[in-house]
């Protein structure tokens, strides 16, 4: 079918569910007519659901700042929550979030708990075998450890040494598999972790460099060690919203509202990365 085939077909699709497609301005200048053009293939793809849904539930975590936390008033806070606040926009829907463990998220995305999962998931072949990704919106280039200042400089100091980590994540694999001498203690967050190693229970925390900087912020007698964890079997993954295989409306919808949001010079981007983020780790334009 040709594009103009397509398009005088669209106008006919009668949408019985799932996500409400997106509308674009009527302009004429070449962004615009791009945007047009790219609604009319989401639409052409989107003609199957049931009623049309007016919440994205989206499952999350409120322990990993400065990307999820919560606020004064008890709500869920961050570069995260914000981006999904702002991909709801788009989509015309309302945003709900429930928070839990970091390592339960999928298992409960994949038992139908929430419509979608945006908590810093970086994506690997393991999770791909069980949900689908959108386009990434930031990426992890290394693994940081802090400690007590001069505790420790690299991880030939931490030998024998107790170290935290929160449960599933990329870290925790990391030092399964490359820091044997190092005994790894699992926590819910990074929140508990870091009040253990304020108790003296763990040596040191290894996480995202974000996280870690933000609570440093509160904790100068702390600091990042100097060497990072940087193997590229690991790190440099990507960060994406995971939804259901079975949900590629969904993931159609995320992917086309996404493109406004991490493609730089994205205003929104620009103006979160600057409020969140380090410039080390701006969110990435998708290919």
């Amino acid at each position: 079918m040709t594009f103009s085939g397509l398009a005088k077909g669209a106008k006919s699709l009668k949408f019985t569910g799932g996500y409400r497609p997106l509308t674009v301005n009527n302009d004429d200048n070449q962004g615009n007519k791009m945007k047009k053009a790219l609604t009319v293939l989401l639409l052409a793809t989107l003609a199957t659901g049931t009623a049309s849904a007016t919440t994205l539930h989206f499952g999350t975590t409120t322990a990993n700042p400065p990307f999820e936390t919560v606020s004064g008033k008890n709500q869920p806070t961050g570069f995260d929550i914000d981006l999904a606040n702002a991909l709801c926009k788009q989509m015309q829907v309302e945003c709900k979030f429930t928070p839990q463990g970091f390592d339960t998220l999928i298992p409960a995305l994949r038992f139908k708990k929430f419509d979608a999962v945006i908590a810093g998931i970086e994506v690997i072949p393991m999770r791909e075998k069980q949900v689908a990704f959108s386009h990434p919106y930031r990426q992890e280039l290394s693994g940081a450890i802090v400690t007590a200042k001069d505790a420790a400089h690299t991880f030939a100091d931490l030998k024998d040494k107790k170290l935290g980590v929160v449960k599933g994540t990329i870290h925790q694999h990391y030092l399964r598999d490359k820091q044997k001498a190092v005994h790894v203690l699992p926590y819910d967050s990074d929140e508990s972790a870091l009040n253990a190693l304020k108790e003296g229970v763990i040596s040191g925390l290894m996480g995202d460099q974000e996280t870690l900087t933000k609570w440093l912020e509160d904790n100068p007698e702390y600091a990042i060690m100097d060497e990072r964890a940087t193997d590229p079997s690991y790190y440099g993954k990507q960060y994406a919203i995971a939804v259901r295989k079975d949900d590629p409306e969904l993931l159609n919808n995320i992917n086309f509202s996404t493109l406004n949001y991490v493609n730089f010079p994205s205003k929104p981007a620009v103006s979160w990365c600057i409020r969140y983020h380090p410039l080390s780790s701006r969110p990435r334009a998708p290919n």
